[in-house]
């Protein structure tokens, strides 16, 4: 086995293990990150495949292919990441009102200290 090859399927082999411990509820989290990683592993052990794949999309290497769709989904996760955060946002702010007008003598005596 070639040593860098050897060197990435145990470190695949330790990034899967900490999927292992998620609670119930990630489980379609542990099933996407399975397939990730086997593919991961799939791609290792057989170089010569993504590039015969990059080459029929018309990509003239198997890692601007991954480059490529790594990106887009670096893009995608960004923009989801901004919108969930947005959402956080509104609703933090909307409870903040809530709790305010709940409260309106609390919040006129801390204005005067």
């Amino acid at each position: 086995m070639i040593p860098s090859l050897f060197i990435l399927t145990i470190l695949l082999v330790l990034l899967a293990t900490d999927y292992l411990f998620l609670p119930r509820q990630a489980r379609r989290a542990f099933l996407v990150m399975g397939l990730v990683f086997g593919l991961i592993g799939l791609l290792a052990v057989f170089p010569n495949g993504l590039s015969a794949v990059a080459s029929w999309v018309g990509i003239g290497r198997g890692v601007d292919l991954i480059v490529y769709l790594a990106l887009i989904v670096l893009v995608r996760e960004y923009f989801i990441s901004r919108s969930r955060q947005a959402a956080l946002e509104s609703q933090l702010t909307s409870l903040v009102r809530q709790i305010a007008l709940m409260n309106p003598d609390k919040n006129s005596d801390e204005e005067h200290a």
